[in-house]
């Protein structure tokens, strides 16, 4: 399986099996630039195993959303034990993981500027 990280300076192609990168963009082939991949998996949810559910996700919508495709603005996943997880895909540096709050700040700094934002909320039946 290969995987693609497509970047503004050229795409970066990982094949998962053999553990190789097929291509790297030129603006990082210098001698002064490291690439490497890593995980945020451990770091935000080494706790959160099979047994902690998923007891609430909230979303937020802007004009570029499409909820029926599965594309939302940002994300937050809540696990049991209140265990949350911010998901914001266009953050300027990529993918932006935080935790507790940062929806809730997330949602006001963009109401704040003006931002036409709906929010929407999910619980399975088994936790309400």
């Amino acid at each position: 399986m290969t995987y693609n990280l497509f970047l503004g300076l050229g795409t970066i192609k990982k094949d998962q099996e053999a553990g190789r990168i097929f291509e790297v963009p030129e603006a990082l082939a210098g001698e002064d630039e490291e690439f490497s991949l890593g995980s945020y998996g451990e770091p935000f949810l080494a706790d959160a195993y099979s047994a902690f559910r998923i007891t609430r996700i909230r979303w937020a919508t802007d004009a570029d959303s499409d909820p029926a495709t599965g594309t939302v603005r940002c994300a937050e996943f809540e696990f049991e034990h209140h265990w949350p997880l911010f998901a914001d895909p266009a953050w300027q540096f990529g993918i932006r993981l935080q935790g507790d709050g940062t929806f809730d700040r997330w949602l006001a700094g963009a109401r704040a500027e003006g931002h036409a934002i709906q929010s929407y909320s999910w619980t399975p039946e088994a936790t309400r």
